[in-house]
């Protein structure tokens, strides 16, 4: 995006920003392969009593941390994330899925108990491995997410691609519109013009720029980061 425009925003009651400037939107991006990844899971039982749910539930969640770490797996990498005690109850006809059972209406049927677990696969050759150890056990898979161990080190180098790629961008339009980049007046993370932000000349130190990761395969993963910038630019003649 670009604009060269006349800035007339209020600085003060007795002065008018009236620079000319050059406003460019700008994105970096970074692809790199996966080092580790967490697995969700969660150790599902049903019984008759409390006591019975409770003991399969001890019983199930013991089988799945032994194969866990006869998988290599430590057991500083497995944490429990969630236990859920509940009970069971069959709606009765017509009755709403939701909204909470209404015991006078509905069917008991037993009690059920959910414990789940976070498992971080450090070593990652061994991801299928434990999702095939944990399937065959009848735990329930939630979640699998790739992740690295690098990323503050891969958006880091997305940030400097953005802002690489916003002073190629402004320098560009500069030589085009036949006018000299000047200095930086204002410079804010993600996108989209913001007059608190943009109006005004620089700050001290550098803004921090958002952060996030997306996964999009098992074996990639994007680290990217935006910035908007606004540089000073003088009108040849001037």
């Amino acid at each position: 995006m670009l604009s060269v425009a006349l800035g007339c925003t209020a600085v003060a009651a007795d002065e008018i920003d009236t620079r000319h400037y050059i406003y460019i939107e700008a994105a970096g991006t970074v692809t790199a392969p996966p080092d580790h990844a967490t697995v969700g899971v969660s150790v599902i039982k049903k019984g008759g009593t409390p006591q019975d749910v409770v003991d399969g539930s001890i019983k199930a969640t013991a089988e799945l941390f032994d194969a866990l770490v006869a998988m290599g797996i430590p057991k500083a990498d497995i944490q429990t994330s969630n236990f859920i005690f509940e009970t069971v109850y069959i709606r009765a006809e017509g009755a709403s899925e939701y909204g909470a059972a209404d015991p006078d209406r509905d069917t008991f049927d037993g009690y059920r108990v959910r414990n789940s677990v976070t498992v971080d696969v450090k070593d990652l050759p061994k991801i299928g491995a434990v999702l095939a150890g944990v399937a065959r056990l009848g735990d329930e898979i939630g979640s699998v997410t790739f992740l690295s161990s690098k990323a503050p080190d891969y958006y880091a180098m997305a940030r400097d691609e953005a802002t690489a790629n916003a002073l190629a961008k402004a320098e560009a339009y500069a030589k085009s519109t036949g006018v000299t980049l000047g200095a930086l007046l204002a410079l804010r993370e993600g996108g989209g013009y913001d007059n608190d932000t943009m109006e005004y000349g620089p700050v001290d130190g550098e803004a921090d720029l958002a952060m996030s990761s997306v996964p999009i395969a098992p074996g990639t993963l994007s680290f990217s980061s935006s910035i908007s910038a606004k540089w000073e630019v003088t009108p040849v003649g001037e």
